[in-house]
């Protein structure tokens, strides 16, 4: 638990009060009279972090019997509650996972992602991903944790983006995300590391917020996974002689036809029908299985060898086009969905596409909706595979 900073202790005419300044008095933050005994948890509340270890400071320090210990716990537990309702305590990282029972661990690309809620809070989908006993170590863990409570008063920080879809907030010590065409999600608070991330809704076991819960632990995903030089292309892919190759295109272009018919003339198993999380590996591109595909249904939980990436076009024509490094570097950019809400995100986004496009196929494809564009573009492949 961490002090609101905008709280100043002042004696005012001898007696303790919190005074309110800056931020606290724009948010019209009441001032608060303490007694001796909440002056005493104020000035130890950030040695803690929990109401069992701050009675056992309190009963030290003013000899409280031990059979009176669990009367005291009670009454700095609601203590605390009181503070934290009055923004006069805000959250810190332990504060994410709140009192939500711990679910289960995932392995995603190389990461464990902890999620916090009851079971039926998440969809299916994200238990194919499940750890097991031959689960190999995680390079890192994300924790996430779906509240029913509502979302802590305390926020302020400075505005990064706003939009119809996600508005991103910068606080002392996290992102605040809101998503104003959501109906079920309250707000998602994510730690700069991406360790820590809550998302708060509304009826958290309808389906329908299920859904949305999903939608935005992608999100939450992505910006961990950004930490560890991964990003996300908005594309479908398909394996074709042992590799992945990535059908990149805006909403609406054909990325969903194009593998539908590599699947029905040259019967290559489709892996993820609208994203693919990318990263270099040791020298190596590759994509790992993510449970996010859209609405496409189509996904799986396995690496694969990245062979390429092909920017769709529409056109009358079947012609695979090369491309200068610019032009590689910035059509995969523009398909990029992982966070860019910082000038740092963004340049570390470009920094990981300049590790792996030089190493692999990277093509623009003007292309019909027929099988004529896969002969075209499966003979571009195979040119260029040794």
């Amino acid at each position: 638990m961490r002090r609101n900073p905008h709280y100043q202790l002042k004696f005012i005419s001898g007696t303790p009060y919190l005074i309110a300044f800056g931020q606290s008095t724009a948010e019209f933050k009441q001032d608060i009279q303490l007694n001796e005994s909440s002056m005493f948890l104020w000035n130890h509340f950030e040695e803690v972090s929990t109401a069992e270890e701050l009675a056992t400071l309190y009963a030290r320090e003013f000899s409280i019997p031990s059979e009176e210990f669990p009367t005291l716990e009670t009454s700095i537990d609601r203590l605390i509650a009181s503070f934290y309702h009055r923004g006069v305590l805000i959250p810190d990282n332990s504060d994410y996972i709140g009192k939500e029972e711990f679910c289960t661990s995932l392995a995603i690309a190389g990461l464990t992602v902890k999620l916090y809620g009851a079971r039926a809070c998440f969809v299916n989908d994200l238990f194919a991903f499940e750890c097991n006993s031959n689960t190999p170590a995680a390079k890192d863990t994300q924790e996430i944790s779906v509240q029913t409570a509502p979302p802590p008063h305390n926020k302020t920080g400075k505005l990064l983006l706003q939009s119809k879809e996600l508005a991103v907030l910068e606080g002392e010590d996290r992102y605040y995300l809101f998503f104003p065409s959501l109906t079920y999600i309250r707000e998602a608070h994510i730690s700069f590391d991406g360790r820590h991330a809550s998302i708060y809704c509304k009826q958290a076991q309808t389906e329908e917020c299920k859904q949305e819960t999903f939608s935005v632990m992608a999100t939450l995903f992505m910006y961990f996974a950004g930490r560890h030089n991964m990003i996300v292309i908005h594309s479908a892919s398909i394996l074709y002689r042992d590799k992945a190759w990535l059908f990149a295109a805006a909403s609406g272009i054909g990325k969903t036809t194009h593998t539908n018919l590599w699947q029905e003339f040259v019967k290559t198993p489709l892996i993820n029908g609208d994203l693919n999380l990318i990263s270099n590996e040791s020298g190596k591109p590759v994509i790992h299985g993510i449970p996010w595909c859209g609405s496409s249904g189509i996904y799986d939980s396995y690496t694969y060898d990245l062979g390429g990436i092909i920017l769709l076009k529409q056109d009358p024509n079947n012609e695979c086009v090369c491309l200068t490094d610019e032009q590689k570097i910035l059509s995969i950019s523009h398909r990029n969905i992982s966070p860019a809400w910082t000038c740092d995100l963004q340049e570390n986004n470009i920094r990981i596409i300049e590790s792996i496009y030089s190493d692999i196929l990277v093509c623009s494809l003007k292309c019909t909706p027929t099988k004529a564009s896969v002969i075209c573009m499966q003979d571009a492949i195979d040119t260029y595979l040794p």
